[in-house]
This record gives C-alpha cells, sequence and structure tokens, in this order.
C-alpha cells in the first residue's frame, strides 16, 4: 500500500498504466448506459475490440527480479481488461538444446551462434497448465565478442510472450521511436493515443472519450478529416520555485501556442504530446516517429510535418485533458530545453522542413517558422543584441580614448536608447502569454497575482539562463553537430547539485559569455568615457550577473553554511580518490572546495590495465578537456572559419591598439603578433584536410606488419590460398597484400639502418 501511494504521486509508469486504463472503465460505462442487457461475457468482448492499452517496455527482457515482479503485479492487477506489454528480444535461435540445459546463474560461450530479433507481446494469455499462473520462462543476456556469443541465464524468471513477431535486424537505433514503432504492430483499432511515462489520466476526462473519437469522421472547411487531435495537459508538477515556472511555460505552451498554431495558422504539428492520431495515417507515412537518433531527435514533430506535406490537417480541442509533471530540477530543466535546441536544429536541415518551406502557403509558412525555427533563433538573437550593444560601446569607448576616433563613444547612446527597451521586451514575452492564459480561465486576480510572485522569485534571472542554454545549443548544432539525447530524469528537485556539475555543463553556455560581460563593462570605464544611463547599465550588469550566478542561485541549498571550516573542507575533498558528498555536500563553501578539487584532481588510472580510463568529466578538469576534445574531433574542418563575436571584434580591437601604441614605437609587424592567433586559425582550418588526407594515406601504406602475418588463416600459400575458392580470393589476396606491406616497411627500415662496413677475411 505505501508503494502504490508513492507511485500515485510521483512520475512513474504504474502512475500512468493507471490512469490510461481508466478509459476503459469509462467506456464500460458507456457500454452499461447504451446497451443494458449484455452479459458480462459479451460486454468483456465488446470493450476488448475497443480498447487496448500496450505499455512499450522496450528492455523488459534485461529487467532484475524487482521490477519483472512489479511488472507482473501491474499485469495481474488489470488481467483481461486489456492490458499488454511490448518489448523486444535478442535471441540466440541455434544452439537451443545447448541453452535449455544451462542451470540457474550458469554461462555459456557458444560459436557460430545466429542471433535474431523479435517483437513481442505479453497479454496474460499464458497459463501454466491448469492453473491461473502465468507462463514463465527463463530469463536469458546475451554478449557478444566476435563470432562468439556468452549466454547467462540469470536467476529470474519472467513472463512468456504470447505473440513473437521476427523483425529483420535490429531495430533499436533511436530508443524512444523504435519503441514506439515496434509496439505499434500490437494496437488494434483505427486510432491511437499516444502517451509518455510522465502523464497521467483521470476519470472525468475519459468520459469524453467517444467525442474526442468522433473529431475523426467530422472533416474540416472544404477538406479531409485531421490526422492528429490534440487537447490540454493538466500541469501537476509545480513544486518549487523551478516547477513553477516550468509548469507555467508547458501550460501557455499547451493551450494558447497550440491553439493559436491549430487554428488560425494551421501549423500545429505533434510534440510528444498526449494526441490522438489516425493509425492507417502513421502506418502509411512510416510510423508514428522518425528513427534516426541523430538527424530526427525530435522524432514526435516528424508525424505532423508528414501529415500536413501529404495533405491532411492537425486540430486541437480544449474540452479534454490529461496530467503531466514536468522536471523540477535546474539541470533536468536545462538539460531538456538544450535538447529541444538541438533536435529543432537538426530538424531545420532535413527535407521535411525544405518542402514545408517550399509548399506551404506565406502564412502558415510563417506561422511554422516563427512557433518552431524562429522561437530558437530569437533566444539567440536576444544574446547577440545585447552582447552587440555592449561590445560597440565599449570600441566606441575605446577607441574615442586612443584618440583613433573623436565622438565615437557615442556609441554609448545607442546602448542607452536600446539595451534597457529590448531588455524589457525579453521579460514581458516571458510573462504576457501566462498572463493572457490565466486571464482567460481563472480571472483577473490570479494573472496578477502569479506573474508577481514569479517576479518575486527572480523569474527573468531564470529565464535569462534558460535562453542562453537554449540558444548556444541552436547554434552549436548548427556549427559544430554532434548533438544527442540528454536524460533529463523526473525527480523531485530539492537534492543540491555540486557546483563543478553544473560547471560542466554550463560553462561555455553561460560562465564564459558571463566572463566577457562582466571584462568589457569593467574595462569600459578604463578605456574611456563612459556615456551611458544608469537604466541600460543596470539591464547590462543584470545580464552578466544573471548568467554567472543564475544557475547556483536556482540550486537547492546553494545558501547552507556547511559546519567544516573551508580549509577542512578543501583538505577532506582533495584526499579522497572519488568526490563523495555524504555530508555537508550544500553551500557556497562546500561548491567553492569541491570546484577546487575538481580542478587540481588528476585521473585515476584504470585498476585492471593501468591505463586512463574513459573521461568523466564530473571526475576532473582533465577529463573534461578531454572529453571534450573527443567530442569535436569529427567536427568539419569548415566550422572552424565560421564567424566568431570574438574573431569579429579582434579586427576593432588590433586599430585601436596599434593607434594607441603607435607614440610608443610600436610598427605595423608588432601587431602581427599580437594579430597571430587569426591567421594561424585560418591556416589551420585550411590545412586540416591536406592533413587528413595525409594521415589516410599513411595509413593505408602502414596497414600491414610482420605480426599481422602471425593470424590464423594468413599462411600465403604458393597457390595464393588457404583453402577453397571463397578463401582463395580473399584470405589469399589479403595475406598477399599484408606480405608485400611488410616487405614495404622492412625496406623503409633498412634504408635507415646503418650499414655494416664489410670484412676483409674471405
Amino acid at each position: 500500500l505505501e508503494r502504490e501511494w508513492v507511485t500515485g504521486r510521483w512520475q512513474a509508469m504504474a502512475r500512468t498504466v493507471k490512469g490510461m486504463m481508466k478509459y476503459r472503465r469509462a467506456l464500460s460505462i458507456h457500454l452499461d448506459a447504451e446497451l443494458p442487457n449484455l452479459i458480462q461475457v459479451e460486454r468483456d468482448i465488446v470493450l476488448g475490440l475497443k480498447f487496448r492499452c500496450v505499455a512499450a517496455l522496450q528492455t523488459y527482457a534485461r529487467y532484475d527480479e524487482h521490477v519483472l515482479s512489479d511488472v507482473e503485479r501491474l499485469l495481474v492487477g488489470y488481467n483481461g481488461q486489456g492490458l499488454a506489454i511490448a518489448y523486444i528480444e535478442e535471441r540466440v535461435v541455434s544452439h537451443e538444446e545447448e541453452i535449455a540445459e544451462l542451470s540457474q546463474g550458469e554461462t555459456a560461450v557458444l560459436s557460430n551462434a545466429e542471433t535474431k530479433y523479435f517483437a513481442c507481446l505479453i497479454d496474460g494469455g499464458l497459463r501454466e497448465g491448469s492453473n491461473s499462473y502465468f507462463k514463465k520462462v527463463p530469463a536469458l543476456s546475451f554478449k557478444k565478442a566476435g563470432e562468439t556469443v556468452t549466454v547467462q541465464r540469470h536467476n529470474r524468471d519472467r513472463l512468456a510472450p504470447t505473440f513473437e513477431i521476427e523483425l529483420p535486424g535490429n531495430p533499436v537505433y533511436n530508443g524512444k521511436a523504435d519503441n514506439q514503432n515496434a509496439s505499434l504492430i500490437f494496437t488494434r483499432g483505427d486510432v491511437l493515443n499516444a502517451i509518455d511515462m510522465n502523464q497521467e489520466g483521470y476519470m472525468e476526462e475519459a468520459l469524453k472519450l467517444p467525442c474526442l473519437l468522433r473529431e475523426f469522421a467530422m472533416p474540416a472547411s472544404s477538406g479531409p478529416p485531421p490526422s492528429i487531435v490534440g487537447f490540454k495537459e493538466h500541469i501537476f508538477s509545480s513544486i518549487g520555485a523551478l516547477g513553477d515556472f516550468a509548469a507555467s511555460s508547458e501550460r501557455v505552451f499547451g493551450t494558447l501556442v497550440q491553439r493559436t498554431m491549430a487554428y488560425p495558422l494551421w501549423s500545429r504539428c505533434h510534440y510528444g504530446h498526449p494526441d490522438m492520431l489516425d493509425k492507417i495515417d502513421q502506418m502509411a507515412q512510416g510510423g508514428m516517429s522518425k528513427g534516426d537518433k541523430r538527424l530526427n531527435l525530435s522524432e514526435d514533430i516528424f508525424a505532423g510535418m508528414d501529415a500536413i506535406l501529404r495533405g491532411r490537417h492537425i486540430a486541437y480541442r480544449d474540452y479534454i485533458q490529461v496530467g503531466k509533471g514536468r522536471d523540477m530540477g535546474v539541470d533536468s530543466i536545462l538539460g531538456f530545453f538544450s535538447k529541444l535546441s538541438v533536435g529543432t536544429a537538426d530538424m531545420t536541415t532535413t527535407r521535411q522542413a525544405f518542402r514545408m518551406g517550399q509548399r506551404l502557403s506565406l502564412g502558415r509558412l510563417l506561422g511554422f517558422y516563427y512557433a518552431h525555427i524562429g522561437s530558437y533563433l530569437g533566444q539567440l538573437h536576444y544574446f547577440h543584441s545585447s552582447y552587440l550593444l555592449i561590445s560597440l560601446a565599449y570600441l566606441g569607448a575605446a577607441a574615442e580614448g586612443t584618440q583613433l576616433l573623436s565622438a565615437a563613444s557615442a556609441t554609448g547612446a545607442l546602448m542607452d536608447s536600446m539595451l534597457g527597451p529590448i531588455a524589457i521586451l525579453f521579460i514581458a514575452s516571458s510573462l504576457l502569454p501566462l498572463v493572457f492564459v490565466l486571464l482567460a480561465e481563472e480571472g483577473w486576480v490570479s494573472a496578477i497575482s502569479s506573474p508577481l510572485r514569479q517576479l518575486a522569485h527572480l523569474s527573468p534571472v531564470y529565464f535569462l539562463v534558460q535562453s542562453r542554454v537554449i540558444g548556444a545549443s541552436f547554434s552549436r548544432e548548427f556549427s559544430q553537430g554532434g548533438g544527442g539525447y540528454v536524460a533529463t530524469g523526473r525527480g523531485l528537485g530539492i537534492f543540491h547539485l555540486p557546483f563543478h556539475e553544473i560547471y560542466v555543463f554550463l560553462s561555455e553556455m553561460c560562465y564564459y559569455p558571463a566572463a566577457d560581460y562582466c571584462l568589457l563593462l569593467i574595462a569600459w570605464p578604463l578605456a574611456g568615457p563612459m556615456k551611458v544611463g544608469i537604466f541600460a547599465a543596470f539591464f547590462a550588469w543584470f545580464n552578466a550577473l544573471s548568467l554567472l550566478l543564475g544557475p547556483s542561485l536556482f540550486n537547492p541549498g546553494c545558501f547552507h553554511n556547511p559546519r567544516r571550516p573551508f580549509a577542512q573542507w578543501c583538505k577532506l575533498k582533495f584526499e579522497r580518490r572519488a568526490l563523495t558528498f555524504e555530508d555537508d555536500h550544500s553551500g557556497v563553501l562546500s561548491d567553492v572546495g569541491t570546484w577546487l578539487t575538481w580542478l587540481l584532481r588528476a585521473p585515476p588510472p584504470d585498476e585492471r590495465s593501468g591505463a586512463t580510463p574513459r573521461p568523466n568529466p564530473k571526475r576532473s578538469w582533465e577529463e573534461s578537456f578531454r572529453k571534450r576534445i573527443e567530442d569535436r574531433r569529427g567536427v568539419e574542418w569548415y566550422s572552424l572559419v565560421l564567424p566568431s563575436k570574438e574573431a569579429l571584434m579582434a579586427v576593432p580591437l588590433l586599430l585601436i591598439t596599434y593607434k594607441a601604441m603607435q607614440p610608443r614605437g610600436w610598427e605595423v609587424w608588432h601587431m602581427f603578433i599580437l594579430a597571430c592567433p587569426l591567421p594561424s586559425l585560418f591556416v589551420v582550418s585550411l590545412l586540416t584536410p591536406l592533413l587528413r588526407w595525409a594521415l589516410l594515406l599513411r595509413n593505408r601504406d602502414n596497414q600491414g606488419t610482420l605480426s599481422d602475418l602471425s593470424g590464423p588463416g594468413c599462411a600465403v600459400s604458393p597457390h595464393g590460398a588457404t583453402g577453397g575458392p571463397q578463401r582463395q580470393t580473399t584470405s589469399g589476396a589479403r595475406a598477399l597484400n599484408r606480405a608485400r606491406n611488410a616487405a614495404r616497411v622492412s625496406r623503409r627500415l633498412a634504408a635507415h639502418l646503418p650499414r655494416r662496413r664489410a670484412s676483409a677475411r674471405p
């Protein structure tokens, strides 16, 4: 009972399943009202044809005994009510007798084993003989190593699948998309309801299900019926300041924004919300989600884009809703928006976005742009505009101070007239949509009190940090790529996060730009006259301090005072081999101590091999730097020559420096010393393709060595074969190439070795 109580108040899967199973109860109530004379057997048959809840548990075959027992308990609780479990199973189809003879905990190594993948469904239909227990099978795990497969039987059993469909290969490429598409084949009916694990259903809303299903039979004005029908969400995770901010943003997007996008803009797509989808349309366009984990990182939106390109429309209704929980921690919320930004950047390069740009009318195209790509570009442009105004004011003051240009400090007037209004417009755009939503749904009292409460909780500081994370992630994905799925989690935001973990995540997005802001604002009065008002100066420092202190400000326990002195804390943390936070884990001094420890700690060697392990950015600064280098190793060369704000400021700063140092005897060649990073960066970017090409040729030349000839099947026979016609064309040719390469390497080595002097003896 305690676990069920906690599950009903946590963002757990059991809560979602229980909420979706209320649809069956609502349909049963409607059936009793319309056909009261049906017997129970006939009623169950009709409800089975109308409703099925498929819980897609992709890794069910690899769960431990605790999770398996929970899944079985959930299936027993809804036995015979339409609940089914879908998952993907890897299976060795050969050596069945050897696998069947394995006892619990035993391991077998199989050679030439054939593995296949199956989409399986458990609906509780298989029983153990005449009793009522579910049939179970042994839980196995497989590990491939070359041509051998290690099979291990665990000390647990799982439920046996009722239906199996062989798949052509391993479909697990993009987790959520493949999970949905693999379970799609086990659904029945014409309408699908996609639901995430952080959502739930309500009984009073489930009674409106027949009205929502009727929407698919009602065509739009002079058009076909909708392919997707969306509806509202009730956010139940507004706990704490960050939870309130995230819930308000989700409420605005799920009501006002989507309602406007559906009509009159006709540009709404599918966003992973609990939309109802036409199953025939989804099967015709290749499934509910696209499966490329790089290009289709935001996999849900492509269902709506394909529907629009096929001439269908997407409707939105306000009369029904489901519950939804959002992230509540600073790291999970910002990680979620970073993932959305990267997914949107990848979405703009797809053929669906290109075709929509060609085929949509101007009104629908503008609606699609400003609700998707333009929204993320606007977050990026706010940072660029504020940075541009501050840097121009600094350059003008420096140019006038060095007498390079007279009256150049007038650029401060540009900042004085524009920075303040831009900042106020940014804050208003973050709060006014919430005011309109609350005014329409709850009245003017809530419309005034809720934004004021958020302002008291420093919501502009948080929204500025969030805007910078969105813009930086969007820009970095466009210039460098390499984005991927970010696991955010749905836990309560009540635990303190160590500062070095926040620093690893937000250093390039927030802390480095904040340092640039602070340097410009501090060096400004030293460079020349500062002709700017208090209003603009306040918002300039507000931007800098928000990016610098905002992430730590919303970290729980950031002002907690540790019981130990700071020096003792640093000594204790530095002596530990791993960062552990059992006690006194929050507070300013604690964060400074752990951050210094993170900076100074060397990466520990691997205990088994002694080599340097895979870099973990949260363990030390050195490993964080190595991880960053590895991530950027696959960046294309032309991304290095893309203009940046630092490179654009370098040219006027060089001119100002030359003018200031000219009375002290500096010549033009002195400027080349300061300008070395720019031409060297340009030359490196141009030489990178040539270096890669040279390394590729070198690897091809030195591919074979003398040690390669000792491998199995590599002996060169007089006929150039080691057995069989197929072997003659593969292994024999490879061995011959290795021998030639080895001879070439030995000749090169002999050319560099000192020649031995010939002996005079006969």
